[in-house]
This record gives structure tokens, C-alpha cells and sequence, in this order.
């Protein structure tokens, strides 16, 4: 084994019928050290880890950053929290990585008012985010984070080192998300430093798309609600806001590029 190079025994049991000179006189299994220390390989689980039974039962969280360039509003990082039961996704955006603090606050204060579904899909449930699963980010480790989840009774799982698997919902979005967002700001042809709206927008759209694993839409499998998509509109496209304050003569609009859908009120960017 040694003298081969260290190949593997079944090539090696293998090698002595096809060439001259060799004898194996003891095929007994055997334990290389050498072959442990240079050829290990980390694997991953292939146990599918259990799906969440009701919306916000079990969220994965991921920051991701930092990204270039600067946002045109500062932003740097970005932070998503997706509920594992219905796919749905939030995001938010981050000065720095310490403001993930604030920004699970804010979570968590957005998924409070949100409707049960238990009539529609037979759950006997609450809407209360009840695990949250993050890596081992310093963000996520800070004092004031872990107080937040104590506080609101949530229990915080952590992925091992090294170990992204195991954090794979969050993990996968990345890609999903910044596809999209990297698409939106080409097709509109808007400036990099524009991209805290674009994957705001990325995100309000998958949220609203057809998800294969549900057979239903991120927005209906945690309201209980179908999404009205009649408003929804071009990111990029020229628009007219009507002004408000405005003396006779002045125009009764402004022109203006859509950037996306406001968070906060019924309204657009």
C-alpha cells in the first residue's frame, strides 16, 4: 500500500491480476494514518432536516456583505430572516453588521401583525417565531441579539463551523436574490450604488412567485391571502408622482424612475 503510493485498497486488490512481481498475502482490512491526514474529506448530512408545521415555527437568518459599492443610503450588508414553512422572505439592509440587532427587532415586529392561516390549511398554530437558526457570526452572537430572542421566548440554533449546510435555506437565497437584483438594475439601467432597491424589489417578487416545493406562493402559504399582482409594475419604468404642495402655475407632477414597493405604507418608490 505504502510502496504504491498509498492507492486505494480495492485498486490495489484490483492491480495484481493485470500485472507481474505481485503477491498480496494478507488481504485484511487496515487503518492508514497517512491516508486519513492527507485524503479526509468533509461531508455533509443527508438526513433532510424536518420542514416547519406552521408559518414562522422555524426561521433561518444570513447576513450577507459586504458588498460594493456603497448603497447609495450608506447600506453595506444586507440581513435576510425566511420563514422555513412558507419560503417567504425578509430583508433588510445594514450599515454596519452590528445593526443586526435592529434589524431582528424590526423582524420581529413586522411578522407580529401577520394573519393565521389555520383556518385555510387545518393548523391549530400561533404566528410567533418559535427557532431561529443563524451561523456563528459575530452579529449573531452579540449580547444584545441573544437578548432580543430571550426576551421574545426564541429559541437560537447555530450551524457547526465550517458548516453552511446546515444553514442552507438562508444560504441558497443569497443566489436567488442577487441574480435577480443584479438582473433588474441591468435591464433599468441604474447605477450600482442602486442595489438596496433592487434586491428589495427581487425579494417582494419571489415572495410573490410560484414556489414548486408548496405548490403555492411564498405571500399565500403565510397570510392565507392570494396576492393581487395587478399593481405590480417594471422596475426602472419612468413614472409621475403628483405633487402636493404646488402654487397654479407650477406642474402637477414630477417625473421619476420606479424603484419599488415601500415596506412601510401602500405606496411605491
Amino acid at each position: 500500500h505504502q510502496s504504491l503510493g498509498h492507492c486505494n485498497k480495492e485498486d490495489i486488490v484490483k492491480l495484481e491480476e493485470t500485472v507481474d512481481g505481485m503477491k498480496i498475502k494478507c488481504r485484511d482490512d487496515f487503518i492508514c494514518e497517512p491516508c486519513i491526514l492527507g485524503k479526509q474529506t468533509q461531508t455533509t448530512s443527508t438526513i433532510l432536516a424536518t420542514r416547519a408545521t406552521r408559518p414562522l415555527e422555524f426561521v433561518s437568518t444570513d447576513v450577507c456583505g459586504p458588498i460594493e459599492p456603497v448603497s447609495s443610503d450608506g447600506f453595506r450588508y444586507l440581513i435576510s430572516f425566511i420563514d422555513n414553512y412558507s419560503g417567504y422572505v425578509f430583508l433588510y439592509f445594514l450599515k454596519q453588521k452590528s445593526d443586526a440587532a435592529k434589524a431582528l427587532q424590526k423582524f420581529l415586529a413586522d411578522v407580529s401583525p401577520i394573519g393565521k392561516v389555520a383556518n385555510l390549511l387545518n393548523l391549530v398554530s400561533t404566528n410567533t417565531v418559535t427557532k431561529l437558526r443563524s451561523d456563528n457570526g459575530g452579529e449573531y452572537m452579540g449580547k444584545q441579539f441573544k437578548n432580543i430572542l430571550i426576551d421574545n421566548k426564541i429559541r437560537h440554533e447555530q450551524s457547526c463551523p465550517y458548516s453552511p449546510h446546515q444553514n442552507g435555506l438562508a444560504e441558497r437565497g443569497w443566489r436567488t436574490y442577487l441574480d435577480m437584483g443584479r438582473c433588474l438594475l441591468i435591464n433599468a439601467g441604474l447605477e450600482k450604488e442602486m442595489w438596496p432597491y433592487a434586491l428589495m424589489t427581487a425579494a417582494y417578487t419571489r415572495n410573490r412567485c410560484y414556489q414548486q416545493r408548496t405548490h403555492q406562493t411564498p405571500y399565500y402559504m403565510l397570510t392565507g391571502r392570494k396576492q393581487n399582482l395587478d399593481k405590480m409594475h417594471l422596475f426602472g419604468s419612468i413614472c409621475y408622482s403628483y405633487q402636493q404642495n404646488k402654487s397654479k402655475l407650477d406642474p402637477r407632477s414630477r417625473r421619476g424612475i420606479f424603484v419599488g414597493y415601500d415596506k412601510e405604507s401602500p405606496a411605491y418608490l
